[in-house]
């Protein structure tokens, strides 16, 4: 996607949106390879906490997981949170958040496009 496309869809946001870009999916057995090799932290967290009106202990659970340390993407599991404290209309948290992501792997570039997003 080009800058251009990216501005206008931030520009034209009408409500909660999330953006992807390229494609994500996994083989056979891998997630359960990736839970057991410790790529993923379990958390007893459903979207409905953040995105159905439970923000803040789904917000808490998140902080609480990135807190406890050991994950490996640690970038990916910040950029998840500044989107939820967005969401849950602290935006003030959430940019703090999302400033906080420097990873090189798009988490970054991401994280910029969802402050530029706050600031529309």
């Amino acid at each position: 996607m080009d800058k251009e496309s990216i501005e206008w869809l931030l520009a034209n946001n009408v409500g909660p949106i999330k953006y992807f870009a390229g494609y994500s999916g996994w083989g056979k057995g891998q997630l359960d390879n990736e839970i057991n090799e410790g790529a993923w932290m379990l958390a007893p967290a459903s979207e409905e906490h953040v995105y159905e009106g439970k923000a803040d202990k789904g917000i808490s659970l998140m902080e609480q997981g990135i807190k406890k340390g050991g994950l490996k993407r640690p970038d990916d599991a910040k950029l998840r949170l500044g989107e939820a404290q967005l969401y849950a209309g602290k935006k003030n948290a959430g940019v703090a958040t999302l400033r906080d992501v420097k990873g090189t792997d798009g988490t970054g570039d991401m994280a910029r496009l969802w402050i530029l997003n706050a600031r529309a």
